[in-house]
């Protein structure tokens, strides 16, 4: 079933097995007039009121359907789990933590808590029971909702540390000590609606949205407290610098909403423009997803945008033959033509004249597998390679770099989607500054800055300085305040040889390959780089047939002296276009990818090099040896 053939609300929420909604006790008498203006509830008010009975959210069930939520529906969810917090005697500014991956349910737990006047701590689905219990003991929540059993289990696993946790819901199945959200909702009564109602109008900009953990690539995560005014200002000129339109924009979301990114720039900037959304279950089958909503945006990671074209071409060279000759040329032909157009040079006459029937044959057939409607992509959380961006600039898809931290609420600079500059992530987004340090260190200052680090006034002290947040990372701004991320400031290496070296871009080079999923570059100290390689298995596994190796498993293949001269040459490519002490002098290719249960990724898929370099100090060692 795709978004388009969904019936209606009700019967296509049954057809797919999906959960009841919550329904409140008695009607919440709340109007948008009643709510400070600058609060994420007067937002979400105020569209449930100029929208009521259309869709707000497509939804794709468990069984690969996809049923539609309108916004009073949504609504009704939201103030259900509200007066079910009131009732359960949760007090105004409590913590309420969710344990869930994106899904209906916790649209109606976050906005609900919002509407209680409690402070949401999203926690990845993905957290080890010691990483749910650091956020649980550290936010000191009162509240924590489930999405399944599983992530229950990691609740009761440490529930004894959690001293102040005193309500334990569940979205769907059975846990010891959980009770089920519509359990939790029923119980509650039409006075603590009203109750609801009241503690909504005191509800002000300076009180605190949300606490995100970051995801602690250099060190023990820390809690980034958010107000409502810091979100609804990003959101806000966010909305500025990329404008959507709820007569014509329809995003799909898959990102985890754990995560800063996807949560402010893809639900709540959607939710104050007043897009339709579709809510992807995960990352999985987001084409088939992409092709079933029909999207005109979508946040995304680079690796996602990388994997989006390497698909694209795959299925151009499976055509065969002729086909693929003239699909190969088309997309080259097309990307050429994008780039002349960005520098502002004319088109030669025979380009020209080919790109009619290009895009007749091949480019409107490409676009039509990405739902037909693509308009823009955003991108963010690393480096994006030149490669990409001009291949879909070459398809009339604009993919937008972006920079933001959690503690920025996301996005502070953001490239404009008619006139992007790639290679840079854009230029500050309104009424935020940019400057760069004399060591090179990027900060920044304006309304989605955060408040500081929940409970934490030493590490708070150590990034905020008059107003002004320290971000950690290093970069370099043009005559025009268009921005470029050099690296992370903490992962500059410094050579033997006294050297400062950004490992990210090399990293990034190597990994334009598609035999390349990612990289690690490891030198501190050190005379030379060397790179950790983790192969594309997928890639390498059909190359390594092409060219007859026969391998029992992975780590056979991996230990093939053809496959390591392949990727030695990989390495070799990439130096070529760096200084000659940037260079890669030998490489590692990996059996397996890094992890992120132990500790080294984290949940938005970074390296975590220190913990990389301890988990493979023999096979560093060895290159070094």
């Amino acid at each position: 079933m795709t978004v388009a053939e969904a019936t209606t609300p009700a019967s296509a929420r049954a057809a797919a097995g999906a959960r009841p909604l919550l329904r409140p006790a008695a009607p919440l008498r709340l109007r948008a007039s009643e709510l400070d203006a600058d609060t994420m509830l007067a937002v979400v008010t105020a569209q449930v009121e100029r929208r009521g009975d259309s869709v707000s959210m497509n939804v794709k069930a468990a069984d690969g359907t996809w049923f539609s939520v309108t916004w009073r529906e949504l609504q009704e969810s939201t103030d259900a789990f509200a007066a079910a917090l009131v009732h359960a005697g949760i007090e105004r500014g409590d913590r309420v933590a969710l344990l869930a991956e994106n899904r209906l349910e916790w649209l109606w737990c976050d906005f609900g808590a919002q509407l209680a006047g409690c402070v949401v701590v999203p926690i990845y689905a993905s957290s080890t029971a010691e990483m749910v219990e650091q956020i649980l003991v550290d936010s000191e929540a009162t509240v924590v909702v489930c999405s399944t059993p599983k992530h229950a289990a990691k609740v009761n696993e440490i529930r004894k540390s959690c001293k102040k946790l005193r309500v334990s819901a569940l979205m769907e199945g059975d846990a010891e000590d959980f009770v089920s959200l519509q359990e939790l909702a029923a119980a509650a009564t039409a006075e603590d609606v009203e109750k609801v109602a009241e503690r909504a109008k005191s509800v002000t900009p300076q009180d605190i949205l949300t606490i995100i953990y970051t995801s602690g690539t250099t060190g023990v995560p820390k809690g980034v407290v958010l107000t409502h005014s810091n979100i609804v200002e990003s959101c806000r000129a966010i909305l500025d610098r990329v404008p959507l339109y709820p007569d014509r924009d329809h995003g799909i979301s898959f990102l985890p909403w754990a995560h800063v990114y996807e949560r402010v720039q893809g639900i709540f900037a959607g939710v104050m423009a007043g897009i339709t959304s579709s809510v992807a279950r995960d990352i999985d089958d987001i084409g088939g997803d992409v092709r079933a909503a029909r999207p005109t945006l979508m946040n995304g990671v680079p690796r996602i945008w990388e994997k989006m074209q390497e698909a694209i071409v795959a299925k151009v060279r499976e055509a065969g033959g002729r086909k693929t000759a003239i699909g190969l040329k088309a997309l080259d032909d097309a990307t050429e033509a994008a780039s002349l157009r960005r520098q502002g040079k004319p088109l030669p006459l025979a380009l020209r004249l080919k790109l009619p029937l290009w895009e007749k044959l091949v480019l409107a057939k490409v676009r039509e597998g990405l739902g037909g409607r693509m308009r823009v992509f955003s991108s963010g959380g690393g480096p994006i390679g030149m490669h990409t961006l001009e291949f879909f600039d070459g398809l009339g898809i604009a993919i937008l770099e972006g920079y933001g931290l959690t503690e920025t609420s996301g996005g502070i600079a953001a490239n404009d989607p008619v006139r992007p500059r790639f290679g840079t992530v854009g230029r500050a987004i309104k009424g935020h500054e940019i400057r760069i340090a004399e060591d090179g260190e990027i900060l920044v200052k304006g309304p989605a800055v955060m408040q500081g680090y929940f409970g934490n006034d030493k590490a708070t002290g150590e990034v905020l300085n008059d107003g002004w947040f320290a971000t950690g990372d290093i970069g370099e701004l043009d005559g025009e305040g268009y921005l470029r991320i050099t690296d992370r400031k903490k992962d500059l290496i410094v050579t033997a040889g006294g050297k400062n070296i950004a490992p990210q871009p090399i990293e990034s080079l190597i990994a334009q390959d598609p035999l390349v999923l990612r990289a690690a570059v490891i030198g501190d100290k050190r005379k030379y780089l060397v790179a950790l390689i983790v192969p594309d298995f997928d890639n390498l596994r059909a190359w390594a047939r092409q060219q007859g190796i026969d391998a029992a498993d992975d780590s056979a293949l991996v230990k093939d002296d053809r496959v390591a001269d392949t990727y030695t040459k990989i390495a070799e490519r990439a130096s070529a276009k760096l200084a000659r002490y940037e260079t890669i002098k030998k490489v590692a290719v990996l059996d397996r990818d890094f992890d992120p249960d132990q500790g080294e990724l984290t949940p938005t898929l970074k390296v975590k090099r220190r913990t990389v370099g301890e988990h493979f100090a023999d096979v560093i060692e060895a290159l070094y040896s």
